[in-house]
């Protein structure tokens, strides 16, 4: 008797350990499938949120100035936005306060002559 209740209780242990396992690899290709979808999505969305009586380029920029966005972060988002998070152009640290690039302190070729 005490030995068939010892290979139920080792059984149960087992069955439930590979429903949890289980569960944890479908949970981890849907957390992974998600972020594959997450990621093709490139462009903007527009919305139609923004103050009444105004352009949709208007009411963007009141709200930016109301969130406190900068120049030089609204020109990262945009340029983000349209080619890829993980270029250079989407850090709002490659923009003066106007929000235009900074451009590249190179030496010319003549300098150097």
């Amino acid at each position: 008797m005490q030995e068939e209740v010892e290979n139920r209780t080792v059984n149960l242990a087992i069955s439930t350990t590979k429903l949890t396992g289980r569960s944890l690899v479908n949970a981890f290709r849907a957390y992974l499938n998600h972020r594959r979808n997450v990621k093709a999505r490139k462009g903007y969305s527009p919305t139609d949120v923004y103050p009444q009586n105004t352009s949709p380029k208007e009411g963007a920029a009141a709200l930016n100035a109301a969130n406190g966005v900068t120049k030089a972060q609204e020109a990262a988002m945009v340029t983000g936005s349209m080619f890829g998070w993980e270029t250079p152009a989407a850090n709002s640290k490659n923009y003066d306060a106007l929000g235009q690039p900074i451009k590249n302190q190179r030496r010319s070729h003549a300098a150097e002559r």
